[in-house]
């Protein structure tokens, strides 16, 4: 396990299968107050196809997490290694600290350093706040708002999104039986419409409020990383 302390809020990344039945039971807890009609076996499901988890706690609370494991697949020829990051909620009093990101984007860094191949994240959203950490984090990443999806970049998200839900994906977008973020949980109203991102999000992914997640790919590599991204690279190498 790996753990970090600042102001009273701590991070670590421990093996999934170091995780305890109480930290699970924390988990869903959380989960629960922004997602409903997501049942525990649902839950316990994804997270037992993950490696990673990485946890988020203030004044000993567990206020996020996220989830993340990383496979090696062979596409046009090359092998590359796969990021599938699954259930991630922060409660809504620490949006903004950027701390389990910040972690969330070392682990990743850190394994890709690891296995010594390129670097792709499959992220899937029903929510345009987690299709802001594309957007915030990454220069280059699909689908967008301002560009078309290339045509290799289609192809790898097709194949790896079949690959990962199989019919579960169609057309861009991953439909998973139950699950939805709350009503009263970032609400796509007409101010944020008038966003690109958030507006594009909303374009893409119509069902959004049934719960449908819209796949999204990028290349999770340092020179590929935002201003922001970078920001947060260098705090890690600071520590």
């Amino acid at each position: 396990m790996i753990q970090t302390t600042q102001n009273d809020m701590s991070v670590s990344v421990e093996e999934r299968s170091c995780v305890a039945a109480s930290v699970v039971d924390e988990m869903y807890e959380l989960f629960s107050h922004y997602f409903e009609d997501h049942a525990r076996s649902v839950f316990e499901a994804d997270l037992a196809n993950k490696d990673q988890v990485i946890l988020l706690r203030a004044g000993g609370e567990l206020v996020g997490f996220s989830t993340m494991t990383i496979t090696v697949e062979r596409f046009a020829g090359e092998d590359i290694a796969v990021l599938y990051s699954g259930d991630t909620i922060i409660d809504r009093d620490h949006w903004g600290s950027g701390r389990l990101e910040m972690a969330f984007l070392a682990t990743a860094l850190e394994i890709r350093k690891e296995l010594g191949l390129p670097l792709y994240w499959l992220l899937i959203c029903s929510g345009f706040r987690t299709y802001r950490y594309l957007t915030s984090f990454m220069q280059e990443y699909w689908p967008r708002w301002d560009q078309p999806t290339p045509g290799n970049a289609q192809a790898m998200l097709d194949f790896l999104a079949s690959k990962r839900f199989g019919s579960a994906y169609r057309d861009g977008i991953v439909r998973l039986d139950g699950g939805r973020l709350r009503a009263n949980v970032s609400p796509i109203d007409i101010n944020r419409m008038s966003h690109p991102h958030v507006a594009f999000f909303a374009r893409a992914n119509p069902g959004h409020a049934q719960g449908h997640e819209l796949a999204c790919i990028t290349r999770f590599e340092p020179d590929n990383l935002s201003r922001a991204g970078l920001r947060v690279l260098r705090k890690v190498q600071r520590r």
